[in-house]
């Protein structure tokens, strides 16, 4: 079987705030980039949102949202990606690639000065990802109530002196609110959006982020060497990859959005 060769994407220049033209509804009511009023209308349960399903954002928030597809007529519009929220290659949806639908000051909030978040908070810029309204605490109770998704945890940066309420990731606070950097196998337009620095663009698989390799034993458990860059069979992309699809975990790890990681 021939599988074609990938194409590296070659501007070097990451995506750090939509462009100007970008349809974006956090900041423009009239904004409704998916049609019918379905993207990031707030939500609580599935029968609020039109054709669509209730998700949550980085805070914690319902918003509506559609699923979607690396590639295709169910592409993400500029600005967002196309995030996975479950098990199945079906559990992907759009999702702001800020992490949140509205840029209202609060927690989680993209920010660049000092006017763009509430009293109490400050501008934080991880590496690599999207900067951010964040809070001090010293416990759990400190972080907003009605943002479940937060939790009190320290970061490991010098500049930060104080625990952050911070978006959790299997169960542990992490900084990082918004998707950049993107993982391995996920949608990308630059290089700069990936955590690797390469992003692909494969007639089969989609643009996505990868790894280089020179031998399949470079590559996740799972994926293959192809012209030089890490990627998932065709047979289910890197949607089933990310879903486990093909992943055999040794004994004491289970498979986790692609990757065999410690287990209980």
């Amino acid at each position: 079987m021939t599988t074609d060769e990938p194409d590296a994407v070659t501007s070097d220049t990451p995506i750090t705030a939509p462009p100007e033209d970008a349809c974006d509804p956090s900041t423009d009511d009239q904004c409704d980039p998916l049609g019918d009023g379905l993207l990031c209308t707030p939500c609580e349960s599935n029968s609020d949102c039109a054709d669509g399903e209730c998700v949550e954002d980085a805070r914690g928030v319902g918003f509506c949202s559609s699923r979607c597809d690396y590639f295709g007529e169910t592409i993400c519009p500029r600005w967002y990606y196309c995030k996975q929220f479950g098990d199945t290659p079906k559990d992907f949806f759009c999702s702001p690639l800020s992490g949140v639908c509205e840029d209202d000051g609060t927690d989680c909030s993209s920010c660049k000065s000092d006017d763009d978040y509430d009293d109490g908070l400050f501008c934080y810029e991880p590496l690599g990802d999207i900067r951010f309204c964040v809070r001090s605490c010293a416990l759990n109770a400190d972080c907003p109530e009605q943002y479940s998704a937060l939790a009190c945890g320290d970061v490991e940066d010098e500049s930060v002196e104080t625990p952050l309420c911070m978006p959790k990731a299997l169960g542990v606070p992490t900084p990082k609110c918004g998707a950049l950097p993107l993982g391995f196998c996920e949608p990308c337009e630059t290089p700069g959006q990936c955590a690797t620095g390469l992003c692909i663009n494969s007639p089969n698989v989609g643009q996505v982020c990868s790894s280089h390799c020179t031998k399949n034993q470079d590559c996740p458990a799972g994926t293959s060497c192809v012209q030089q860059a890490c990627l998932p069979p065709l047979a289910y992309g890197c949607q089933g990859f990310l879903s486990c699809l093909g992943v055999n975990c040794p004994a004491g790890e289970e498979c986790y959005h692609g990757f065999c990681l410690d287990g209980p």
